[in-house]
């Protein structure tokens, strides 16, 4: 694996784990090793969204699956997907 997919990588495993939690951008990179610029420029290269984008949808892609397996509210489900509201959440 070239040695920019491995930082990419470091990223994508930093964000996985750390999904339910406030998620600095710059964090990522730096747990990738690489500038936040250049992290950002590859990452859209690979993946053909940008960071914050795919950080977005991992979350909505968890919160969709918590309201078809759980009881949760949908108002808790919102607010761990990072959502400041239900109706922020439903836009």
């Amino acid at each position: 694996m070239s040695a920019y997919l491995q930082q990419i990588q470091r990223g994508i495993d930093f964000i996985e784990a750390r999904l339910d939690n406030n998620i600095e951008l710059r964090n990522v990179s730096k747990a990738a090793g690489i500038s936040h610029a250049h992290f950002q420029r590859i990452f859209k290269a690979l993946t053909g969204e940008t960071l914050k984008t795919y950080v977005r949808s991992r979350r909505m892609a968890n919160a969709l699956d918590l309201l078809l397996t759980t009881d949760r509210r949908i108002l808790d489900i919102a607010l761990a997907a990072g959502f400041e509201s239900q109706e922020a959440f439903a836009r």
